[in-house]
């Protein structure tokens, strides 16, 4: 359907802009995968905060109830952008029906394009308007509530390659496939983006006029009529400079350009943009703010607490909801070292500078909103000793390849530069774990003991996710014979991770090797980031890379992730 229509305007024009592909694969009347599937909740493709937890709208209607009050006002909209199912509405509705004055009128109104969401919504709010534009609601003070709305908005992309800049597209390549390529960009762009001379090789800036003209929409709006504005969504202040597209099908992450039409397709919304827009209309009553930060301030907690005491057999369900997940493989690129070691060296075991490898780490505790010591660092020797970290341990130097923990806001960490970083998320009881998986350590049985970890902190075998993260690939990862053996004397069967080259030596896949360990471990549900880091320089440290290449040290890449406060 979707791909039919991609592959019908790639043969017309040889190529598609990165936004119209978005448009056309998200928004497409007919087939768009926005406008014509059921893809919000756990049996979806993707879980908002609204779908996990009745606390978050809960708080954003206390924040209403108080602003209305405030300023007195006896008439009002309450405007959502993108409302998807009505998970969010329905618990700020709920809150507001019971607690508002009588005396107080407010209509609902809703920017949507998903048929069946929309005749959901039409049937709990049978006076309810569905607008298509975003200046068309009535002239009264205006609350606009936009939650994980922005950042599915088609977005451009520009890449700096060799010292020029190129906008990211989509062709077919020689078998018909979809792929990205870069092409001189469209002559408008210096009404969006101010400077692209400091951009450096393969860096990347992401901006969405369309965005720029919503938000201003809306802005508009708000300076006629007076108002509220609670935009909330995954973004930066800081540009990261890298690519943050992502598409998500069934709950897990997917190749961009897989399937277009069915999947879910989003970047991170550029904060610093939309405040140049306000302070552009001399507007500088706004605050940016974590979504966490937000919920604390206005009570979440407290309001935890008063559903714990009227459910106390619901109390770990929800304190698990609220809490939050995140992780990230890093690259290379985005940090200060130089060198051999440019640029995000976090290894502390390399030769670099130590204020740079210090100032990296900062970089990255900064990415989580934490602290640089909220970071917990392993001492890797590819041993099979894998730990929990607890209030015993916390301010030791923890000599081992495999961490576990349910604290939250501790970063757990892996250095690697071929070796295999594993990060674990038991999502039952909320326990994550990291290890450092290279040929010794995965041989000798760090995985099994990482897992072994989890389950003896409460955790089940079937609830626990794995990402295999960055590491060297099959096809460059030669050994000689007594490596093979090593192997082949523990189990015969492990010949199958073996391919013999012309050399009359092997190549062996560490990820095949990996994964069969976990389908032992019972664990099915992982996933890889199919990135080779020997041939990824730009990308990419490698060891094996620089030793063939006669270079003595190296830097490493950190692999992390952290329960964080909601």
């Amino acid at each position: 359907m979707i791909q039919d229509k991609i592959y019908d305007a790639l043969k017309e024009s040889a190529f598609l802009y990165l936004d119209d592909f978005m448009n056309i694969s998200l928004r497409d009347e007919e087939h768009g995968y926005y406008t014509s599937n059921k893809a919000i909740g756990k049996d979806g493709d993707f879980v908002t905060a609204p779908e996990i937890s009745q606390m978050f709208g809960e708080i954003i209607a206390v924040k209403i109830l108080n602003l209305i009050h405030a300023r007195n006002i006896k008439k009002f909209n309450l405007i959502e952008l993108g409302p998807g199912r009505g998970a969010l509405i329905n618990d700020i509705t709920r809150v507001l029906n019971a607690l508002l004055d009588e005396d107080i009128e407010y209509t609902i109104h809703f920017n949507e394009i998903n048929k069946f969401y929309i005749q959901n919504l039409k049937n709990t709010y049978p006076n309810c308007k569905i607008h298509k534009n975003f200046n068309s609601y009535p002239n009264e003070f205006s609350i606009i509530i936009a939650n994980e709305f922005f950042d599915a908005i088609p977005t451009r992309q520009l890449v700096s390659r060799n010292g020029n800049i190129y906008e990211t597209v989509i062709k077919l390549d020689k078998k018909d496939s979809l792929k990205f390529d870069f092409i001189k960009p469209r002559k408008d762009i210096s009404k969006f983006v101010n400077n692209t001379r400091d951009l450096k090789h393969l860096e990347v800036i992401e901006f969405s006029p369309e965005t720029n003209s919503i938000f201003r929409e809306l802005i508009n709006f708000l300076l006629m009529n007076n108002g509220f504005f609670l935009l909330i969504d995954y973004g930066y202040i800081n540009l990261p400079k890298i690519s943050t597209l992502q598409s998500i099908k069934s709950n897990k992450k997917t190749d961009f350009l897989d399937n277009p039409g069915n999947q879910d397709i989003t970047y991170h919304v550029d904060f610093n943009n939309l405040q140049n827009i306000l302070e552009e209309n001399k507007i500088d009553d706004f605050i940016i703010n974590t979504q966490s930060n937000f919920l604390r301030q206005n009570g979440i907690l407290d309001r935890a607490n008063i559903l714990i005491k009227k459910n106390p057999k619901k109390k770990k369900q929800i304190n698990e909801q609220l809490a939050i997940i995140d992780h990230c493989f890093f690259s290379r690129l985005g940090g200060v070292s130089q060198g051999r070691y440019k640029s995000l060296n976090c290894g502390k075991g390399s030769k670099d500078e130590n204020g740079a490898i210090e100032e990296n780490l900062v970089a990255i505790s900064r990415y989580y909103g934490l602290k640089k010591s909220d970071i917990i660092t392993m001492h890797q020797t590819h041993s099979s000793n894998a730990i929990v970290l607890d209030s015993s341990n916390k301010s030791e130097i923890l000599k081992c390849d495999g961490i576990v923990t349910k604290e939250n806001n501790k970063i757990l960490s892996v250095l690697t530069a071929d070796c295999a970083p594993l990060l674990f998320y038991e999502v039952k009881n909320e326990i994550i774990g990291a290890c450092h998986a290279g040929w010794k350590g995965a041989l000798n049985g760090i995985i099994q003991n990482t897992i072994l970890q989890i389950t003896k902190l409460g955790g089940k075998r079937d609830n626990i996710r794995c990402s295999i993260g960055p590491c060297i690939r099959q096809k460059s990862y030669e050994v000689r014979l007594p490596f093979y053996k090593n192997f082949i004397k523990q189990d015969q069967d492990n010949a199958r991770f073996f391919q013999k080259n012309h050399n009359n030596r092997y190549l062996f896949s560490l990820t095949e090797f990996i994964l069969k360990i976990l389908s032992d471990e019972q664990i099915t549900n992982h996933e890889i980031v199919d990135v080779d880091t020997f041939s990824e320089e730009t990308l990419c440290f490698s060891y094996r890379r620089n030793y063939k290449k006669n270079i003595t040290d190296y830097g490493r890449m950190i692999s992390t992730i952290v329960i964080k406060d909601r």
